[in-house]
Parts: C-alpha cells; sequence; structure tokens
C-alpha cells in the first residue's frame, strides 16, 4: 500500500500482505495473551462439576405397594404418583424459597455454605441461632467510611430469599423427555460441600411435594366425607365411597414414606477432576485473541494513515 492508494480500492491481498511483513507482532501478541490465559489458568479457583438426578414415581411402583397390603386399585398411580405434570411442578420447586428454607433448617450446612461465600457473603458458625462474624481490620475501616458518607448497612443473617436466589441462578435442570429423567447440575470449588448441598436440596424438594400432596389429599377427603354426609342417591354415594377408599389408600401411602411425585434416581457426585478453568480451551482463545487483536490494529492503523494523507 501506498500513500497515493484510494482507501476504497485496497486490495485484499495488500493488506495481507502488509500484516505478513508485520507478523512478529502478531507473533508476540499472540504469545502475550498465551502468556495471560497461562496465568488466568493458574490463578483461578478449580471448580467441580455436580450432577444428581430426580426420577419420576411410575404408576406400577404405586400399585406394587398397594398390592402388598392387600388393596388393588387400577390407575390410582396417576393421584398417588402425579405424573409428568406433577413431576415438572417438582422439578420447579427445587429453586423455590420453600426449599431453600427446608434446606436452611440445616445450621451446619449453611455455615459452611457462609464461609465458603456460597449464597451468603457473611461467615457463620453453626451453634443455635446466627451470630455476627467478628469485623476484620479492613471491615472496620470499611465501616467507618460508610459512617462518614452517612450509609448504615448492618449485618443481617442468612434468609432463604438468599438461597433461593443463589439456586435460581447456579443450579442447572434438565429433563429427558425419553427417560424422564431429571439431571441437577451446579458448579461448585468445593466437590464435598456442592454433593452435600445438591443432596440437601434434592431432599428438601421431596419433602415439601410430600408436605403438599398430603395437604391435598387431606382436603380431597374432607369434601368427600361431606358429600356422603349429603348425598341420599345409592350410586353417587357408590362413587364417592370408591374415591373416599382411594384417598385414604393415598394417604396411607403418603404417611408410609414411600416415594411420592419423584424420587432421587442418582445422589449427587462430583467430577474427579476440575471442570474450570478449561486450560487447553483458554490457551486457544488466548493465542487466536491475540493475533485476531494485533492483526485488527495493524490494519486499523494502515488505515487512519491512508486518511491523514488524503
Amino acid at each position: 500500500m501506498t500513500p497515493d492508494t484510494p482507501i476504497s480500492s485496497i486490495p485484499a491481498d495488500a493488506v495481507v500482505g502488509n500484516v505478513w511483513r508485520q507478523k512478529w507482532i502478531v507473533i508476540a501478541a499472540s504469545l502475550c495473551g498465551l502468556l495471560l490465559a497461562v496465568i488466568y489458568n493458574h490463578t483461578a479457583t478449580p471448580r467441580y462439576t455436580v450432577e444428581a438426578r430426580l426420577a419420576p414415581v411410575s404408576q406400577n411402583q404405586f400399585d406394587g405397594r398397594m398390592a402388598s397390603i392387600g388393596l388393588d386399585f387400577p390407575n390410582l398411580g396417576g393421584l398417588i404418583g402425579g405424573g409428568n405434570t406433577e413431576f415438572n411442578q417438582l422439578v420447579s420447586r427445587l429453586t423455590s424459597f420453600d426449599v431453600a428454607a427446608r434446606v436452611m433448617q440445616d445450621r451446619a450446612l449453611v455455615a459452611r455454605l457462609a464461609a465458603s461465600k456460597t449464597a451468603f457473603r457473611s461467615v457463620l458458625d453453626s451453634r443455635k441461632e446466627w451470630v455476627e462474624p467478628a469485623p476484620s481490620m479492613s471491615r472496620k475501616v470499611m465501616v467507618g467510611i460508610q459512617k462518614l458518607l452517612g450509609q448504615k448497612r448492618g449485618w443481617t443473617p442468612p434468609s432463604p430469599a438468599q438461597l433461593a436466589n443463589y439456586l435460581d441462578k447456579n443450579l442447572k435442570v434438565t429433563t429427558d423427555r425419553d427417560s424422564g429423567l431429571a439431571t441437577l447440575e451446579i458448579v461448585h470449588p468445593d466437590p464435598k460441600l456442592g454433593e452435600d448441598l445438591l443432596n440437601a436440596v434434592m431432599q428438601a424438594a421431596l419433602a415439601v411435594t410430600r408436605e403438599q400432596r398430603q395437604i391435598v389429599i387431606g382436603q380431597q377427603l374432607d369434601y368427600v366425607r361431606q358429600q356422603l354426609e349429603t348425598e341420599a342417591i345409592s350410586e353417587v354415594r357408590k362413587g364417592l365411597t370408591a374415591n373416599l377408599e382411594r384417598l385414604l389408600a393415598s394417604e396411607i401411602d403418603i404417611r408410609s414414606k414411600a416415594p411420592v411425585v419423584g424420587q432421587v434416581f442418582q445422589a449427587a457426585r462430583a467430577t474427579e477432576h476440575p471442570t474450570h478453568p478449561k486450560p487447553i480451551l483458554n490457551a486457544a482463545l488466548g493465542l487466536i485473541l491475540g493475533a485476531l487483536i494485533s492483526s485488527a490494529l495493524i490494519v486499523a492503523h494502515d488505515l487512519v494513515r491512508l486518511r491523514a494523507t488524503h
């Protein structure tokens, strides 16, 4: 390219040739990108992927439990098992406030989460009540600055809303259409803590689902009993009696601690090796970005120089 060459008529081979002549700049930039990637790979906190699976309770499972106690109610599995709709509700409940509140009943687990800065920013202990941590020197300085600026930000104990918000942002749930299994995935720097958290969330969701299911069946029982008290037609009473027997069987099944709607198919399990960061991918990106950015700067410099000469 020469100063007299119009900008709009610069051939592509001239641009490539100019970049090639300054290839050492491109190589140096690529090596800088690689160096940054290596530094990031060595300084970034390793994180592990933790997976678990939930499975829906099938009608056959429920029918088998009923048969074992001498009862036979065809198609009742849909009532207690809930089918796909109820299982999908269970899956969506994993990141709910009710589930988070249930998980937080385990004070030791919440203290571990807070100590690892997971969901909670405060460091807590596992005693009966939440205790405000002793402030560090840097924290005291920050509080003093906030007071001078008129900002009042006292310590607040952890809340289920914080944990629910963390789960909503970090818990990935996918459901396989063929098998019906729901796969739960979370990435955490502490593989054991990630496993304990995911297991606690699943158990909490199953417990909340059981309680809500029991409430619904209790309401249905009350309704059917009220109808039986006022209904005089024998055929209708016969149908109500059959419904009452089915509901009573469902209530017995729920109280027996048998799986309701869903069950743990695979307990939480972390990968043996960190899945984040990805050293090879980051190194390749560093090389490519270094080359692209330096090439773009070379071309941009030539264009600016040409504009200045016209």
